[in-house]
């Protein structure tokens, strides 16, 4: 975002005044504060982008399929996906926990789309977004194969 529009947004706004409101999130001025200087991006904002990414994309989800038409097909999991999976949190967790996301991907076939996007919060500082899939250099090092 450009840093004079977002200095003038947030000087002349609420902090809680809604400057985006779509995909099922209220994004407010305290939400996109994050992006000035060196605050943490927050999982709102992550979540904003990525579900504008998968409108413009064809990417399927949560609860849709990618449409047809997009190549690569895609599959973005929600920035809870992975904590979820892996138990984060939970002093009683041990391996992962499907359970926990299968309503997530219920509608979804995921073993027939060439890409998965799951967004990764490592210790709450940092966010990366693996792509397993067929081609992922991660499967091929550890000799699995994709079902």
């Amino acid at each position: 975002m450009d840093p004079d529009l977002l200095d003038k947004i947030v000087a002349r706004m609420r902090t809680s005044d809604i400057v985006a409101d779509k995909y099922k999130l209220d994004i407010s001025v305290e939400k996109i504060s994050c992006l000035r200087g060196t605050e943490w991006l927050n999982s709102e904002l992550l979540g904003f982008f990525l579900e504008w990414w998968v409108e413009r994309i064809g990417a399927g989800s949560e609860t849709r399929m990618p449409k047809d038409w997009a190549e690569p097909k895609c599959y973005f999991t929600n920035s809870y996906f992975f904590m979820k999976l892996s138990g984060e949190g939970d002093r009683t967790a041990s391996g992962y926990n499907y359970d926990a996301v299968k309503r997530w991907t219920k509608k979804v076939k995921v073993f027939e789309v060439d890409k998965i996007i799951i967004p990764i919060n490592a210790n709450n500082t940092h966010w990366f977004i693996p792509e397993p899939g067929p081609d992922s250099i991660y499967l091929k090092a550890n000799s699995r194969t994709w079902p």
